[in-house]
């Protein structure tokens, strides 16, 4: 069956500007443009049509939060709580989420630009329509994730762990990393190049025959 397009997010073309996110509020067509909310609690929020660039929002609460049609562009999440979130056509362009626990959340038609995401944390989430471009991933957690139409291009995916995660029909050809933890069965159906090849076959315990 042939995969769709990722979906990007419907942005209103007005949106209000705004300064201030309390808890447990719904915001709609809003732009929030270098303003910071550390370490604040912005948990059980409803996002729509909204656009975030160059806030912060490290170490924040934005557990059991929902997204439908957002942006982030340049913004620094890292350490974030995002777990049971909920997150449709959203979009990180050139953000930080180093440390950022997305686990246990739902993300359809998301894509992650030129975005940092070293040890974040996407166990037992579900991942349908998801890209990841253009960045880095390295020691980050995918243990027992759902994939469907999950891609990554040109990421650095060094140490990330996929225990019980089945990288069927992922492509992982343009990817670079080291080491991966990965078992042969869940790497059934997966792309990879020449070279990760030969480094899957020494990790296996094989040798290869006029190399090693």
């Amino acid at each position: 069956m042939k995969k769709r397009a990722l979906q990007s997010p419907k942005i209103n073309e007005r949106l209000e500007v705004a300064t201030h996110l309390e808890r447990e509020e719904r915001y709609e067509r809003i732009i929030v443009k270098k303003q910071t909310f550390e370490e604040q609690d912005l948990r059980d929020c409803r996002f729509e049509s909204v656009v975030f660039e160059q806030c912060l929002f490290l170490g924040a609460s934005l557990r059991s939060t929902e997204w439908v049609d957002c942006e982030f562009h340049k913004c620094d999440l890292s350490n974030v709580d995002l777990t049971q979130v909920i997150m449709h056509r959203v979009k990180f362009f050139e953000c930080k989420l180093s440390g950022a626990a997305c686990n246990d959340s739902s993300y359809l038609d998301v894509s992650f630009e030129h975005t940092q995401l070293p040890y974040s944390n996407f166990s037992h989430s579900r991942l349908k329509h998801v890209r990841f471009q253009s960045s880095l991933l390295d020691h980050a957690d995918f243990v027992e994730v759902n994939c469907s139409n999950v891609e990554f291009d040109d990421v650095s995916l060094n140490d990330v762990q996929f225990t019980h995660t089945s990288l069927k029909d992922i492509d992982l050809s343009t990817s670079r990393f080291d080491h991966l933890t990965v078992s042969a069965e869940e790497l059934i159906g997966c792309t990879i190049s020449e070279d990760q090849a030969t480094a899957f076959v020494r990790a296996f315990g094989m040798k290869v025959k006029g190399i090693d």
